[in-house]
């Protein structure tokens, strides 16, 4: 019988609970794009071993052959969920979490991503001109701390074809 492996982010994922904090962004097209959407990120503390475990995280076992104590990891990761209408039917858009505001003039710069590119997952359009793509990254900031938007790369690169700033998410309480 195989034997079914699930992914650590899987796992984060599942495990979300107290101490997360969301925001989220009305993403408007720019420059004549007619892409909308909306995105959410939500913080989530960085998981810990289980207390029984074995096999010590592989964060924390230095690379063979140095002395070299691990790096501290970052207190949370950040799940981003991005959600697309009217974008290029069937195609494959690149998108990122970014410092700053979507007015900058630098707006989408690679040098104001946060993470890793291939953090984040292309979002697959549909034929209609619909998306979504969720995307876990690690070592995310405290997003509550500064500015931040979420960006939509036009499919020729460069440029962004949408972008929308990132606000605390409004919470509503029953009554």
């Amino acid at each position: 019988m195989p034997q079914i492996h699930v992914p650590i982010g899987l796992g984060l994922i599942l495990a979300l609970g107290a101490g997360s904090a969301t925001w989220t962004a009305r993403l408007d097209g720019k420059d004549g794009s007619k892409i909308t959407g909306t995105a959410r990120v939500e913080s989530i503390p960085a998981a810990e071993p289980p207390k029984d475990s074995l096999i010590p995280p592989n964060d924390s076992i230095p690379p063979a052959g140095t002395t070299a104590a691990p790096a501290e990891s970052s207190p949370e990761e950040l799940r981003v969920t991005i959600t697309l209408s009217n974008a290029p039917a069937n195609a494959s858009l690149a998108w990122g979490l970014f410092s700053g505001k979507c007015s900058d003039a630098n707006a989408g710069a690679a040098s104001s991503a946060l993470g890793m590119s291939a953090s984040y997952s292309p979002i697959k359009v549909d034929a209609e001109g619909n998306g979504t793509a969720t995307s876990l990254v690690r070592g995310g900031p405290q997003v509550s701390t500064g500015d931040y938007y979420v960006g939509v790369q036009r499919p020729e690169g460069g440029k962004l074809a949408a972008c929308g700033n990132l606000e605390p998410a409004k919470t509503s309480t029953g009554g």
